[in-house]
């Protein structure tokens, strides 16, 4: 069983008509649906689905799918502009016209899965630091690609390959622009272990050759980005499991993404057939602020 989180949000930039006044952005999420699959969803039928959104659409719109085992998220961003800012006061009706569209998106998916009612909840972090004993930072890299989108073909994997670095793909992205031209990039989470994380014989030098490879590939025309990340991972999971009441080892990572001083972790949670979406928000030495919970509307 996988579960499918499809979301759509809009970007509309009201352009200034002389340089004394700067654009005006309006960021919106206009809808997020969940759905049910007992069929295992393969990258080419979401590239299918990919087209047929595109069809909906045409142009000015950025789609992407992140793959995770049990769980897909699947982002769709309409792009807009406007010269002037005489629309700026009918934005609200700018974001209803978005209607029809959904609804030509949302059948493309409900005529294959299963479409299921979630809700969400915010609970606040116990405001107490957790120890435990298992205290080492992990190292987390996010690489963009711009050329290819086989992670396992490129040369920054197989240099970890060469070098002994342990690795584990946490998720994996793909990102398609139609702009008018297509344009596209893949993206990788991976997580490292052993001893270039930190832990073991030869933990200095897994750092170190680590590093090295990280410098090497920076800028490297081939990679828009490496980004390394070092978080107290399992004080996170920790405190999920004692204010959810959950077993530890049930609470599964699959995301994480900055914002400002604070990360916002995401794990999953299955409990019988139930898949339940877990977000931390904390600090990279793992105290968790507050999480939000999207869970069955009906259990």
């Amino acid at each position: 069983m996988q579960l499918i989180k499809l979301t759509y949000s809009s970007e509309m930039t009201y352009m200034s008509e002389s340089n004394d006044e700067q654009n005006v952005n309006r960021n919106d999420l206009l809808k997020v649906q969940y759905f049910i699959t007992e069929t295992t969803v393969t990258k080419e039928l979401l590239q299918e689905i990919e087209i047929e959104v595109i069809r909906c659409k045409g142009d000015w719109l950025v789609t992407s799918y992140k793959i995770h085992d049990t769980y897909i998220e699947f982002d769709i961003n309409f792009l807009h502009f406007s010269v002037g800012f005489e629309n700026l006061e009918n934005h609200e009706d700018y974001l209803d016209s978005f209607q029809p569209l959904l609804k030509c998106i949302e059948e493309s998916f409900s005529s294959r899965f299963n479409l299921f009612e979630y809700k969400t909840t915010k609970v606040e972090g116990t405001g107490v630091t957790i120890e435990d004993e298992n205290d080492d930072e992990l190292d987390l890299l996010r690489i963009r690609i711009i050329e290819g989108n086989d992670l396992n073909e490129h040369l920054i994997i197989k240099e970890f390959e060469d070098h002994d670095i342990t690795y584990e793909i946490i998720h994996e992205k793909n990102s398609l622009a139609n702009c008018g031209a297509s344009s596209g990039f893949f993206e990788a989470l991976l997580m490292v272990v052993g001893k270039a994380a930190g832990s073991g014989i030869g933990a200095v030098v897994g750092k170190k050759m680590l590093d090295t490879i990280l410098e090497k590939y920076k800028g490297n025309s081939h990679l828009i980005e490496v980004d390394n990340m070092k978080i107290k991972f399992s004080k996170i999971r920790k405190e999920i499991s004692i204010i959810l009441d959950i077993p530890v080892t049930l609470i599964e990572f699959h995301s994480i993404t900055t914002c400002g001083d604070m990360v916002d972790v995401s794990f999953i949670f299955r409990k019988g057939f139930e898949l339940t979406l877990i977000t931390a928000n904390c600090t990279l030495q793992g105290r968790v602020n507050y999480l939000n919970i999207e869970e069955p509307a009906t259990k």
